[in-house]
């Protein structure tokens, strides 16, 4: 992952929900920056997380 940003690229971070997991947004949000922490390196968001079909994206790029 951080080999892609290092080049440049834009990364699209999706991760499915399932079951009650979809009605509960907090919660999603709240696993979704634990994962964007793990990150290392500097990125940026591209937008806002996006809910939609059977989970919730966001989009990063380098900083």
């Amino acid at each position: 992952l951080e080999e892609f940003l290092e080049a440049g690229h834009q990364i699209e971070v999706i991760m499915k929900l399932r079951g009650r997991e979809r009605g509960n947004r907090e919660w999603a949000l709240k696993k979704l920056e634990e994962f964007l922490a793990m990150i290392s390196g500097e990125y940026r968001k591209l937008g806002k997380p996006k809910f939609g079909g059977m989970g919730v994206s966001i989009q990063i790029t380098k900083k």
